[in-house]
């Protein structure tokens, strides 16, 4: 009885709301009405009445109809108020989704690069897992939590667009063809606070769309270790742990996405390709590198910047470079790479040259939080526990759900036989009260550079980083 009092109140609350502007237009109505009925008391008072009885039917009449007139803006705001509705989530080809989608997409990874770029260092974050992660925080959010997550993750598309986004992507991902390449969701939830009041669809929810294992488990050494073995497990020992401890004793529910990829070059380096060289790197200093050397088919040049793509096996995926202009640093460029610059990038693309490029072997790893990131996108109720709405994970008078951390990490390792790249995303919530000869063009990675792995179909990056240094 309690839940569903407190969802009757909230959609009420609501509708309410909405119900404030029609009843303010329905009253202009009014006052038109009653200035007719005014004018029929020139004629006689025993009409007056009559006048105002047609007046008041009016402005019902007129206040129904704008009620069938809302904005979509008002439509969202009442659905999200309510929770993604899981009927209207639907699986997609890529490839197929409105570019408005893809889009969406691409303006939240670039967003999130930007923003999370170390300066000076090497750094790598995987947008397409902070999204699924973020995507199953917001299966149990509503109201404004809702909206801000996502029109962080997808500006412009519904809470239920975002999702099927999401859904299409991962499903995308584990059905590649040519590598190893998969994502992988869990939810580890604390069983003596959380297990017994937690929403039975909510987790229903993560294992139909996300595939997500769920453990009800006390959040103790034992579930840190359980947490840790199961990153390990999902990224092929790329990256064996995500939490030393929970953030605080008030940590209730931990929801992780786990992405790895191993792919091979479709065309191998031999190794007389495999050359000594120099790399410049960002402090001014230099390094010795071993450097890839090869002949590729896929050349972009914009304004600022040139690159090539090099296919993994099975054509699905490539490795894609960016190379700023000679003279500006990777910062410089990165400063003003947003969705609409990368997509110019994307579709500078041309097989019209055959491309000498050099990269160089490397191999790193990168770890961050993301709270002060996402809050400066616009993800801010969520973190904040009066403020925070996520009722559709547990609905009780106990249970005040907040995030209280975001943990990033990836991995990544390129040499003459292929790539090797994972991300991780732990999210912890709390409960706060040719056959011409071509001309040629050439691609020289000796200096540091960008670069992304992405669905040659779409051009929509899963990982995305920068090499400043060796």
């Amino acid at each position: 009885m309690k839940r569903k009092f407190l969802r009757r109140l909230l959609i009420c609350s609501v509708i309410g709301m909405l119900g404030l502007t029609a009843c303010g237009n329905g009253t202009a109505g009014g006052a038109a009405g009653g200035g007719n009925g005014t004018a029929g008391e020139e004629i006689g008072e025993a009409n007056t009445g009559s006048g105002e009885a047609n007046t008041g039917s009016g402005e019902d009449a007129q206040g129904a109809e704008e009620m069938r007139e809302w904005s979509e803006e008002d439509l969202e705001a009442r659905a999200d108020a309510e929770g993604i509705r899981v009927s209207d989530i639907a699986a997609a080809d890529l490839a197929e989704l409105p570019e408005a989608h893809r889009n969406a997409y691409v303006d939240y990874a670039l967003e999130l690069f930007r923003q999370s770029h170390t300066a000076g260092e090497n750094s790598m974050i995987s947008p397409a897992s902070v999204m699924f992660a973020m995507d199953m925080v917001a299966m149990g959010a509503k109201g404004e939590t809702l909206s801000q997550m996502t029109d962080t993750l997808t500006p412009g598309l519904s809470s239920e667009e975002s999702v099927s986004l999401a859904y299409s992507f991962m499903q995308r991902i584990n059905n590649s063809n040519g590598v190893e390449f998969h994502v992988a969701n869990s939810a580890w939830i604390e069983e003596s606070v959380l297990g017994g009041v937690i929403e039975d669809s909510y987790v229903e929810n993560l294992e139909e769309y996300f595939d997500a294992e769920a453990e009800v488990l006390p959040f103790d050494t034992a579930a840190i270790d359980a947490i840790n073995g199961w990153v390990d497990d999902n990224t092929e020992g790329m990256i064996d742990e995500i939490i030393r401890e929970f953030p605080s004793e008030d940590t209730v529910l931990v929801l992780i996405n786990a992405i790895a990829f191993e792919g091979e070059w479709a065309d191998q380096f031999g190794e007389h390709q495999i050359l000594e060289g120099t790399f410049a790197n960002a402090d001014g200093t230099e390094a010795d590198a071993d450097m890839l050397s090869s002949t590729e088919g896929d050349y972009f040049e914009t304004a600022d910047a040139t690159g090539f793509m090099k296919y993994y096996a099975g054509y699905e995926y490539a490795f894609m470079a960016i190379l700023p202009e000679e003279g500006m640093s990777a910062e410089e460029y990165l400063e003003n790479l947003d969705g609409e610059r990368y997509r110019e990038f994307w579709e500078s693309r041309t097989t019209d040259y055959d491309v000498n490029i050099q990269m160089p072997r490397f191999e790193y790893d990168y770890e961050l939080g993301l709270n002060e990131i996402l809050q400066n996108m616009g993800i801010e109720d969520a973190f904040n526990p009066f403020l925070s709405n996520l009722t559709g994970i547990a609905d009780d008078p106990s249970i005040q759900l907040m995030i209280s951390e975001v943990i990033h990490k990836t991995h990544i390792e390129l040499d003459e036989n292929g790539t090797r790249a994972a991300a991780v995303t732990a999210i912890m919530v709390d409960n706060r009260m040719a056959m011409m000869p071509a001309e040629t063009r050439e691609v020289i990675l000796d200096r540091p550079f960008v670069y992304a792995i992405v669905d040659v179909n779409t051009g929509m990056p899963v990982f995305m980083g920068v090499v400043n240094n060796l």
